[in-house]
């Protein structure tokens, strides 16, 4: 019957998913109802905002301050983000309250520059950035706000953080110490015992500490106390370190209970 196909095409617009070019097909900028202390409502309007990045890393970029558009109706900071990443077109945006904006903006930088055994990120300001009525409320023609993300000697953390580079060599930590601080591969050579070792590749970090230092490797991490110069150590282990690496000894507990000695030497490659 005729009224079974027109219900059979009504399902159909319903549930067709809409299409991939949306995202450049955005209507006029959205809108969200507040309740107005002195009764009824108000209506805040939301503008688009796009973010490029020029720079070396891809980023996460937040609001870092916000003073709203005088329409505005009690609204706080947003606490949106979006990754914007690098070498991209301007398709990542932030639909926002009117004001003005400054943003903040953190990256990776996939080394331990200041050598603590962990990895670094760093994070920069934007200049402000106003959205107003008079701001475009399409995407597609949305202002764009420029990233530069780069390389930093001194990392200062996530947004937010601030963080403080150590300056020089806060730990007063001897040549040998500094040359094994953060992670590094060594040739590892040894025996445990009558059993010998031929030399393998492994990587290790040391991060140095106040008490001591602490070990970590793919199984986890392990701390030993400073009992002189150069030398670390628990209860049953003891790891010295050189210019050229480390040399630990010490016993370990076999399966049947017998603790045998070992010792092992970690040779330097970078």
């Amino acid at each position: 019957p005729q009224q079974w196909i027109a219900a059979a095409e009504i399902a159909e617009d319903i549930a067709a998913p809409p299409s991939a070019t949306d995202f450049w097909d955005q209507g006029e900028s959205s809108s969200e109802e507040e309740d107005d202390p002195q009764g009824g409502s108000d209506v805040n309007i939301y503008k688009p905002l796009r973010f490029k990045n020029n720079g070396a890393y891809d980023v996460t970029v937040l609001p870092a301050s916000y003073t709203p558009d005088s329409s505005v109706v009690a609204v706080g900071m947003s606490n949106a983000s979006t990754v914007v990443f690098r070498d991209s077109s301007p398709t990542a945006y932030l639909d926002l309250p009117m004001g003005t904006y400054t943003f903040c903006y953190y990256w990776d930088l996939g080394t331990d520059i200041d050598n603590d055994g962990y990895v670094d990120y760093a994070h920069k300001n934007t200049g402000s950035v106003t959205l107003s009525e008079a701001s475009p409320a399409k995407v597609i023609s949305a202002q764009v706000v420029t990233l530069n993300p780069g390389n930093m000697n001194n990392p200062n953390g996530k947004c937010g953080e601030n963080v403080t580079p150590p300056s020089g060599n806060a730990l007063s930590l001897t040549t040998a110490e500094l040359s094994n601080q953060g992670q590094h591969t060594y040739s590892v050579s040894g025996y445990y015992g009558e059993e010998t070792f031929e030399p393998e590749i492994e990587s290790y970090s040391f991060k140095f500490t106040v008490d001591g230092v602490c070990v970590i490797d793919e199984d986890g991490e392990d701390c030993l106390g400073k009992t002189a110069p150069n030398v670390y150590s628990d209860n049953d282990d003891t790891i010295t370190f050189t210019e050229s690496g480390w040399v630990s000894e010490g016993y370990l507990e076999f399966y049947d209970g017998v603790s045998y000695p070992y010792k092992f030497t970690g040779t330097l490659i970078q």
